[in-house]
């Protein structure tokens, strides 16, 4: 009787702990907002808002918000009630966009004469300023920003001057992308004309930008986008021209390249040209996108911050322009500009490889994507 009294005890804390394992419950991660610029001049409307739901990766569009020509970069605000975007057209614009009593969005401001083909923006760690990157007029602008999310006038504008080897492509300065600094005292400018990365002293008081020193980026390379590791002193330069990516050892004043590597596998000769590149939260994986190649290319982060091939995903579309890592960390989605269409993938946690899809949908000439939680 003893031994049959001991085994039902045990019994029953087996099954007391196997129900506690059932009843385990799975996180639910909220939804998420999904902005997209286009280009308008291929049958899109503007900005597409779309749903994301994290815990399957699926999205479902919510609006469209007109108005806009050409709005082909876009910036949202950390309380996810204000974003920015660019106007690629005439002079260019930057126009700010908030959330009204219902949740929809309306324009609060914009700004004429920003420059020609503004195609990148930031804002300062404090969103009281926002930078403005202008590839053919070969500058960048610094514009406040007011209490409400509205935009001031610009406040500042830096013209680059140089040239680089490329004769079809480097004539001239083209900034392509403004970045600021972790610590929000410096802001990295990508100049693909000069092959340069241009750093200036930030005031985040007065919101000035004054010259710091210059990163060489290889010659006729073209430096279009840049991330910076979360932990360590280490910048990723994509580089259009050439298909590379430069890591960069900013620890030091003078920062100096310590690895080129190229984002094309082994063999590959024919034309491409790189866009957007993303590091996870973690730094251990580093993606970056290949136009033409048509592919996501895989790096792993080593222990000092140099990075090692992995794998090449393709994007099942034309011009992988722009892509994104949703903020939970758990798909990327990418977004090919000549198909029209918008491809969302899972990441594998363990080792930061991109498969299997979860959903393609359509957007007319897609270019940029941004979360907002």
């Amino acid at each position: 009787m003893k031994y049959t009294l001991i085994i039902l005890s045990l019994l029953g804390l087996w099954s007391c702990n196997s129900k506690e394992e059932e009843t385990t419950t799975v996180e639910v991660l909220p939804s998420e907002t999904m902005l997209i610029g286009t280009y308008t001049g291929t049958g899109s409307q503007g900005i597409y808002e779309y749903t994301f739901n994290p815990n399957d990766g699926t999205f479902a569009e919510k609006s469209i918000i007109g108005g806009v020509e050409n709005p082909s970069f876009l910036k949202a605000n950390k309380a996810g009630n204000t974003f920015y975007s660019v106007s690629e057209a005439n002079k260019g614009s930057l126009i700010s966009f908030s959330k009204d009593s219902t949740g929809s969005w309306k324009e609060l401001n914009r700004i004429e004469g920003i420059g020609s083909s503004p195609c990148h923006i930031n804002l300062d760690k404090s969103e009281k300023w926002i930078f403005v990157a202008n590839y053919s007029s070969g500058d960048l602008v610094v514009l406040p920003i007011a209490a409400d999310g509205s935009l001031g006038e610009i406040s500042q504008r830096i013209t680059h001057e140089g040239t680089g080897p490329n004769k079809k492509r480097q004539t001239k300065s083209h900034v392509h992308s403004v970045n600021i600094s972790p610590d929000n005292t410096l802001l990295y400018v990508a100049d693909l004309g000069i092959d340069k990365v241009v750093v200036y002293n930030f005031d985040q008081n007065t919101g000035q930008l004054s010259p710091k020193s210059e990163i060489m980026t290889p010659s006729g390379s073209g430096p279009r986008h840049l991330t910076f590791h979360p932990s360590k002193s280490i910048i990723y330069v994509i580089e259009e021209l050439t298909s590379t990516i430069s890591v960069v050892d900013i620890s030091s004043d003078s920062s100096v390249v310590i690895q080129n590597l190229t984002t094309l596998p082994e063999g590959f000769d024919e034309e491409s040209y790189c866009a957007d590149i993303h590091i996870d939260k973690a730094g251990k994986y580093l993606y970056g996108s290949n136009r033409l190649h048509d592919t996501i290319a895989l790096f792993e982060v080593q222990e000092d911050g140099t990075i090692k091939a992995k794998s090449h995903h393709s994007t099942l579309g034309s011009f992988p322009r722009n892509f994104a890592l949703d903020p939970s960390g758990k798909y990327l989605i990418a977004a090919n500009q000549k198909s029209d269409n918008i491809v969302i993938y899972n990441i594998d946690p363990s080792d930061g490889t991109i498969g299997p899809l979860t959903q393609q949908i359509k957007v007319p000439a897609p270019v940029c994507i941004e979360f907002i939680q």
